[in-house]
């Protein structure tokens, strides 16, 4: 019985194939799912990072005295060099916080950006061109 579920499973197939065995539309949709990989990856990391920013602005806006608005334009901000060195506290701050999340997608990003080039190598050359 685990025998046959072993073989019904698409995965432990891929696996006892083998890369070289696998067919070269497999391995067209493997290296679109490890670059789409990638880019969400990235994404997630940009994200963290403008989050962290906006965050430390909106922190350094609450505390008084770290802008100074001018009555003739209330929309435009000027920030004191008090209040810039109060943001770049709080940018340091929250990325100390978020450093573990910050480490684990950088470490992920890094060995996701490495692995289509290794799957292109997999590749025939005939689909090895870039579109």
């Amino acid at each position: 019985m685990e025998r046959s579920s072993r073989l019904l499973n698409p995965l432990s197939l891929r696996i006892q194939k083998g890369p070289a065995a696998m067919t070269a539309a497999e391995q067209r949709l493997m290296l679109s799912r490890l670059e789409a990989a990638c880019r969400q990856t990235r994404w997630n990391l940009d994200l963290i990072v403008r989050q962290i920013g906006h965050r430390a602005g909106r922190m350094a806006d609450g505390d008084h005295g770290a802008c100074k608005r001018p009555s003739v334009r209330p929309s435009l901000s000027l920030w004191t060099p008090a209040g810039d060195r109060r943001f770049h506290e709080y940018v340091s701050r929250n990325r100390f916080e978020r450093h573990a999340e910050i480490d684990a997608l950088s470490r992920g990003l890094a060995r996701q950006e490495q692995a289509p080039a290794a799957a292109r190598s997999r590749l025939p050359q005939t689909y090895n061109r870039v579109a």
